[in-house]
This record gives structure tokens, C-alpha cells and sequence, in this order.
């Protein structure tokens, strides 16, 4: 059981990692002023959303071709819940612009809100790493610095893609 319970975390950690990295290049693409923010927190649930099934997709084409045989149910309920984990990063992302909509933070506001959360996410994820690595203080503020730095460095590229 510890054993399935350690996969599935494994897989939330990198399923998160690929999904806020995601979430990271839409919020790029939609760089300020954000004129409407459903419409951003939609495109940004719905890019993850690709991903996610995609990744499914190929989870369920990599068992045909390895095993020979055509997927059944319970092939593709595994294929989803394996990599359903890459939507947990469009969730703060999309709330913070969800917010915006209900006129609870301004539109620039949401969208700086969502950048800080994704890049938490990464921060917290990348912490589970460097702890699952070595077990130590140490490598968990590697790996937690690690990844928020690389998410800010992805965050500032809209300075230069803008």
C-alpha cells in the first residue's frame, strides 16, 4: 500500500510540474492588459486540460503497442488518473483570474496572482523532490528553489517575448 501511495505522489509531482510549467506559458502568451480574465482562466484550465488528455492518449497508445492488445476500461480509467494530476496546476491559476471576474481583484492583480501560484506550485512540488531525493533540509530548499527559479526565469520571459 506505502509503495502505491509513494507512485501516486511521484506522479502528482510531475503531472503538477508539466501542468504549472503550462500554466506558466499561457500566462506568457496572454501577457497584460488582460481584458477579460473568464476568458483567460478558461484557456488556461482548458490548455491544461490538452495536456492532460493528451498525455492519457499516449499512455493508453504506449500499452497497445507494448502489450499487443486493443486498451480495455479499466486501461483507460489508469491512463486518466495518471495523468489527470497535471490539472492540479491550473486550479490556483484559474481561481486567481476567476476572481478577477467577480470583481474581488483587478484584472492585473489576478494575473500576477495566478504567476505567484504557479510558481509556488513549483515550489512546493520541487521541495518534494529534494526531500525524496536525500531527505534533508538541504536538498529540500534545493529543490524547492530549484523549480521556483525556473519558474520565474519561464515568468520572466514575457519581457522578452512581449
Amino acid at each position: 500500500m506505502a509503495s502505491h501511495v509513494n507512485s501516486a505522489v511521484e506522479s502528482s509531482t510531475f503531472g503538477a510540474i508539466y501542468g504549472t510549467i503550462t500554466v506558466l506559458s499561457v500566462l506568457i502568451a496572454h501577457a497584460p492588459p488582460i481584458a477579460d480574465p473568464f476568458k483567460l482562466a478558461v484557456v488556461l484550465f482548458g490548455a491544461v486540460l490538452a495536456v492532460a488528455l493528451a498525455e492519457a492518449f499516449a499512455d493508453i497508445c504506449k500499452l497497445m503497442m507494448d502489450t499487443g492488445r486493443t486498451a480495455a476500461w479499466a486501461d483507460f480509467k489508469l491512463a486518466w488518473q495518471h495523468s489527470s494530476t497535471v490539472l492540479l496546476a491550473a486550479s490556483l491559476p484559474s481561481v486567481c483570474m476567476l476572481l478577477a471576474v467577480m470583481n474581488l481583484l483587478s484584472n492585473q492583480a489576478a494575473y500576477t496572482a495566478a504567476h505567484i501560484a504557479a510558481i509556488a506550485t513549483l515550489t512546493v512540488f520541487g521541495a518534494r523532490i529534494g526531500w525524496k531525493a536525500k531527505r534533508t533540509i538541504w536538498s529540500l530548499l534545493a529543490g524547492a528553489l530549484t523549480t521556483a527559479l525556473i519558474g520565474m526565469l519561464i515568468s520572466s520571459m514575457k519581457y522578452f517575448a512581449h
